[in-house]
């Protein structure tokens, strides 16, 4: 039986996809979850209070020959951060900027608009509490 998970302060689908064992993209795209997608736009952008439907889990199989090798590969996500740098609305083109998360460090520059783009597997991104 699905169940509802209360979103907590720093919490994101693809925390609480991990948290559950699934993909963010499971669950942010799962029928149950419709009503807040429509609400939210953006998967990594939740509120306090908001509630994610967490469904059954469905067990999968692969058959294999015995005696013989098999290489199978989790699938993992990874989080995009994007974010356009502007100085009174004109886009920072071309401007060296050096990321870190956690041990993670990205150097790089802005595209000719002014936007960072960067993916980090296995990170979380939240929009700090309404005020």
């Amino acid at each position: 039986m699905a169940e509802e998970h209360t979103v907590a302060q720093d919490e994101c689908f693809s925390s609480i996809a991990k948290e559950y064992g699934f993909l963010e993209k499971t669950l942010w795209n799962h029928p149950a979850n419709a009503p807040l997608k429509e609400k939210r736009k953006i998967p990594n952008v939740l509120l306090l209070g908001d509630v994610v439907v967490i469904p059954d889990r469905a067990s999968g199989e692969e058959n294999a020959s015995t005696e013989q090798k098999h290489i199978f590969k989790a699938r993992g996500e990874k989080t995009e951060l994007r974010l356009q740098l502007l100085n009174e609305d004109e886009p920072l083109a071309n401007v060296k900027y050096c990321l870190t998360i956690g041990s993670q460090i990205i150097e790089s520059e802005t595209s000719g608009d002014g936007w960072v783009r960067a993916l980090f597997p296995d990170q979380h991104f939240f929009a700090p509490p309404a005020s």
